[in-house]
């Protein structure tokens, strides 16, 4: 997360598909490679600032730039103080006699 022109920004990368929440748009799309990650991304409602970008990480941030000019810096977000798991538990298992 974090803010470009004073306005927050949040990319969610996870098992090669990508998320950005910016400038009231939800984008979504694919993130290949590593180091740096090349994003291809597709608005619902036509934005394109932020469709084609690289991520590369810098210090403990993660730069991305887009084809169209815009640059976000972004720091690992720490989930809300109480905010539910979204990882299941274990499933229990009976005791054994």
């Amino acid at each position: 997360m974090g803010l470009t022109d004073g306005r927050p920004v949040s990319l969610t990368v996870k098992k090669g598909h990508a998320l950005v929440l910016a400038d009231a748009h939800v984008c979504q799309g694919t993130a290949r490679g590593t180091g740096p990650v090349t994003l291809s991304l597709t608005c619902d409602d036509g934005y394109t600032t932020r469709t084609e970008g690289t991520a590369a990480t810098a210090r403990d941030t993660l730069v991305v730039t887009w084809s169209g000019g815009t640059k976000d810096t972004l720091a690992k977000a720490a989930p809300p103080q109480g905010a539910p798991s979204l990882v299941a538990p274990p499933p229990s298992t009976p005791p054994t006699p």
